[in-house]
C-alpha cells in the first residue's frame, strides 16, 4: 500500500482524534486511545518509509537513464572522433600518393587498400574519361576475381550515370538498380555478379569530372549506407587530387623528355652543322691559303707564318728562322714549247721534289707562276739553311719525264737569315729577293745569302750543291 503525504496526514489526523463505537455497551478509555495512537504512529512511521524508498527508487531510475544517455551520447563522440581521424589518417596517405615515387599500377592498389580501410570495398574500381572523353578507361578494376577492365565507349551505365549528374550515386538493394534499368535511366552493363548495393562517387578536379571511384557489394547482408558515402565523397576529393597531381607531373616529365630530346637533337644537328661549317671553313681557309695547283701554301700563308715566326724572336731574339727564295730558271721556255699544261705538270713534279728536301715544321710554299719559297724556322746555324739549298740543288738536278722528254730544272736560291730585326715578313722576302737576284746575276742554279759576299763561280760544283767559297 502506497499513500501520499496528504492521506498521511489525514490518517494521522484520524488516528489521533476521531474513534467511536456503535455498541452501547463498548466504550473506549483513555488506554485504548494510547494503543491507538501507538498503533498509528508505527502505521504512519512505515508509510512514510515506504514513500522514501520510492522516491529515492525514483530518482535512481531517473538517474540511471540519464548515464546510460550520457554514456551513449560518449560513446558516439568516441566513434564520430575516431571516424574522423581514421578518415583524415585516410586522407593524409591518399594524400602522400600524389608525390610517392612509385608506378601507376601500385598507386592504384595503395589507394585501394586506403578506401578499404575506410568502408567495405572488395570489389572496387576506379573509371576515368579520356582526353577526347569519347572512352572510359579503367586503370584499376577488381571485382569478383576479375583484375582487369578494357577501356569502353562512354553509353549509358551506372558509372556513366554518376559521370553525367557529377553526383554521388548510392543504391541501397538490388531493387533500386533494377528500377533505375526498366525506368531506362541506365542501360544494364553487368562485368561478373550482379550488384546487390551500388556506390559510385565522381572524381573532380574544380568543375570537372574526370572519372569516378566505385564500390559494389555482391552479399546481401553488406548494404552501404549514407555514412559510407560520405567517407567515399571524402575519399574521392583525395583520390581526384592526387590523380590530377600524378598527371600533371607526368605531363611535365614528358614534356621535359620531350624536350631534352628535341635539345639533344638540336644539339646534335648544331653539331653537325658546326663540323660541316668548320669542314668548308678550313676547306676555305685552304684554299684561301694554298696553291690550287700545286697544293703548296701561297704568299699568304707563308707570310703569315713568318710574321709569327719573327713575333716569337722578339721575345725571345737568340733563335733565328730562314728563309729560302726559289726561282725556276727558264720555265717559260718550258711552257713556250711543251704548253701550259706540261708547264704545270712540271711545276708539280718540282714542288713535290722540294717537299722531299725539308721536315716539319718547315714549309714550302708557291709565291707566284714559278716562284717557290722555304721557311725554315728553328735555325741552329746559318749552314743549317746552306745545306737545305745544296739539298735542293741535288734534288732538282736530276731529270724529269715533262711531256715525253726529259728535262733537268734549273732553279736559283736566295737566302735571308731572319732575326729579332726584322720587322715583319715583307722585310725577310725583300732581302732573300736581294740574294735571288745575286745568284742569278751569278750564273744561275745556285744559291746566295743575304749580306755575305757574293760566291765565286765554280760553276758544275754549284750544280752539285757544293758549298760556295767565302
Amino acid at each position: 500500500m502506497c499513500c501520499s503525504t496528504k492521506s498521511i496526514s489525514l490518517c494521522r489526523c484520524f488516528v489521533s482524534e476521531q474513534y467511536w463505537s456503535y455498541q452501547p455497551h463498548i466504550g473506549y478509555s483513555e488506554q485504548d486511545r494510547a494503543v491507538l495512537e501507538f498503533v498509528a504512529s508505527h502505521v504512519l512511521t512505515a508509510l512514510e518509509r515506504r514513500q522514501g524508498k520510492d522516491e529515492l527508487e525514483h530518482r535512481v531510475q531517473l538517474r540511471t537513464r540519464e548515464l546510460v544517455e550520457a554514456n551513449l551520447a560518449l560513446q558516439r563522440e568516441v566513434m564520430e572522433r575516431q571516424r574522423a581521424e581514421q578518415l583524415q589518417a585516410a586522407l593524409f596517405q591518399l594524400a602522400q600518393l600524389a608525390t610517392a615515387d612509385i608506378d601507376e599500377s601500385e598507386f592504384y592498389e595503395r589507394v585501394h587498400a586506403v578506401v578499404g580501410g575506410l568502408l567495405y570495398a572488395e570489389n572496387f574500381f576506379i573509371a576515368l574519361v579520356s582526353d577526347g572523353r569519347q572512352q572510359l578507361d579503367f586503370p584499376y578494376y577488381v571485382d569478383t576475381g576479375i583484375r582487369s577492365m578494357p577501356s569502353r565507349p562512354i553509353g549509358r551505365g551506372l558509372s556513366e550515370y554518376v559521370l553525367r549528374t557529377a553526383s554521388p550515386l548510392l543504391l541501397r538493394q538490388r531493387a533500386e538498380i533494377d528500377a533505375l534499368n526498366q525506368q531506362g535511366v541506365v542501360v544494364p552493363q553487368h562485368v561478373g555478379e550482379p550488384a546487390m548495393s551500388w556506390l559510385g562517387v565522381p572524381l573532380l578536379v574544380g568543375d570537372e569530372v574526370i572519372g569516378l571511384v566505385t564500390v559494389q557489394s555482391l552479399d546481401q547482408e553488406v548494404v552501404y549506407a549514407m555514412a559510407d558515402q560520405e567517407l567515399l565523397a571524402f575519399a574521392a576529393l583525395q583520390i581526384a587530387n592526387s590523380i590530377h597531381r600524378r598527371r600533371s607531373a607526368a605531363s611535365l616529365q614528358q614534356a621535359k623528355a620531350q624536350l631534352e630530346q628535341r635539345v639533344e637533337e638540336r644539339t646534335q644537328e648544331l653539331r653537325r652543322q658546326i663540323v660541316e661549317r668548320e669542314r668548308v671553313q678550313e676547306q676555305l681557309r685552304h684554299q684561301v691559303m694554298h696553291d690550287p695547283l700545286t697544293g703548296l701554301p701561297n704568299r699568304g700563308f707563308l707570310c703569315d707564318r713568318v710574321d709569327r715566326l719573327l713575333g716569337m724572336m722578339k721575345r725571345r731574339p737568340e733563335r733565328r728562322c730562314a728563309l729560302l727564295y726559289l726561282d725556276l730558271d727558264h720555265f717559260k721556255a718550258i711552257n713556250d714549247s711543251l704548253g701550259h699544261l706540261a708547264g704545270d705538270e712540271f711545276l708539280k713534279m718540282v714542288a713535290h721534289r722540294l717537299q722531299l728536301c725539308v721536315r716539319d715544321p718547315d714549309v714550302v710554299a708557291r709565291l707566284s707562276g714559278d716562284e717557290f719559297s722555304i721557311v725554315l724556322e728553328d735555325l741552329e746555324t746559318p749552314a743549317a739553311a746552306t745545306n737545305v739549298a745544296k739539298r735542293v740543288l741535288q734534288v732538282l738536278s736530276e731529270p724529269m719525264q715533262v711531256a715525253g722528254t726529259a728535262r733537268i730544272p734549273s732553279i736559283s736560291i736566295g737566302i735571308a737569315i731572319g732575326d729579332y730585326r726584322y720587322s715583319n715578313s715583307d722585310e725577310l722576302l725583300r732581302d732573300a729577293d736581294a740574294a735571288l737576284y745575286r745568284a742569278k746575276e751569278q750564273g744561275r742554279h745556285r744559291f746566295e745569302v743575304f749580306g755575305q759576299a757574293p760566291a765565286p763561280a765554280v760553276g758544275d760544283a754549284a750544280a752539285a750543291g757544293q758549298p760556295p767559297e767565302g
